[in-house]
């Protein structure tokens, strides 16, 4: 790989914006050099693996070797989580002389005194690094990885609130802004911003959509998803409570940030339903972007 490019380090490579993040760099693999840092995540062509593990502070210092920009999320659940494994984390990016961390949170993540990015964030803007903090509303991949498994087997999608309205954008939208803040320091250089899609739609609205896309009869229910059943009962209680917590909060107005920042308005709901009909008829792929 070249040395001119810039060397960038992906975390949680495996989680929705990690997947994105990767796809779009690749992209333009003329000014990145990827690595992606995780204990279990697997090589592949253009792509280098450094080992880190958030809860082994001796995997920082080799992870962050040579290391240019940091992209930074907190893909933990709840019962997980530990403050000070990510203030060490912050301490070893400014020993290894990185020169900025992208931190990905969520709408209204400064809101939530309990939320592990929130207590993140307030982490990385006291730590003297350069940072981009950029807030986004919930991924369309959503729908595919916390519902997919009622699609799949029952046509349902199982939500605690259908009548919660949610403003939808595609984590790829999300990956371009992210990028951009790595590709040139001093974009949103030491700036919290929160982005939005163009729709606000609740899930009698979305499985709407999904039921006149695929041809097929889904239908909402309230309920928790398989998906989250699975969970420790500490993070089913947190979901719950967030979904409760945004319902009275309600979606945010969008706006056009997204299209301020990259010229372009983020993609619409119905893109991405099309997108991944493949994973939502009978003969499915697996990998959605």
């Amino acid at each position: 790989m070249v040395r001119d490019k810039k060397n960038i380090l992906i975390t949680a490579p495996s989680s929705i914006i990690g997947r994105n993040m990767i796809h779009r760099a690749l992209r333009n693999e003329e000014l990145f050099n990827v690595y992606v840092g995780q204990r279990n995540y697997m090589s592949r062509e253009n792509v280098m693996y450094r080992t880190l593990d958030f809860h082994q502070t001796f995997t920082f210092k080799d992870a962050l070797k040579n290391i240019d920009f940091v992209f930074l999320t907190v893909p933990e659940n709840f019962s997980t989580f530990k403050k000070e494994n990510y203030e060490n984390f912050l301490q070893a990016c400014k020993l290894s002389g990185v020169k900025k961390v992208v931190l990905l949170s969520v709408h209204k993540a400064n809101s939530i005194w309990f939320m592990p990015l929130q207590q993140v964030e307030k982490l990385l803007i006291n730590s003297t690094l350069n940072y981009s903090i950029i807030r986004s509303t919930v991924f369309m991949q959503n729908i595919l990885r916390y519902y997919q498994v009622d699609i799949e087997t029952q046509k349902k999608v199982n939500i605690p609130n259908f009548n919660v309205k949610v403003n939808w954008i595609d984590a790829s939208d999300v990956a371009k802004v992210l990028l951009n803040a790595m590709h040139d320091i001093d974009f949103l250089l030491n700036k919290t911003v929160e982005i939005t899609g163009l729709e606000n739609r609740d899930f009698m609205e979305v499985t709407a959509k999904l039921s006149a896309s695929t041809n097929q009869d889904f239908q909402y229910k309230v309920g928790l998803p398989k998906f989250i059943k699975k969970l420790p009962v500490i993070d089913r209680l947190v979901f719950t409570i967030l979904s409760i917590y945004y319902f009275i909060l309600g979606a945010p107005t969008p706006t056009n940030t997204f299209e301020a920042l990259t010229g372009r308005p983020p993609r619409r709901l119905n893109e991405f339903i099309m997108r991944n009909l493949s994973v939502l008829m009978p003969d499915k792929a697996k990998n959605t972007f």
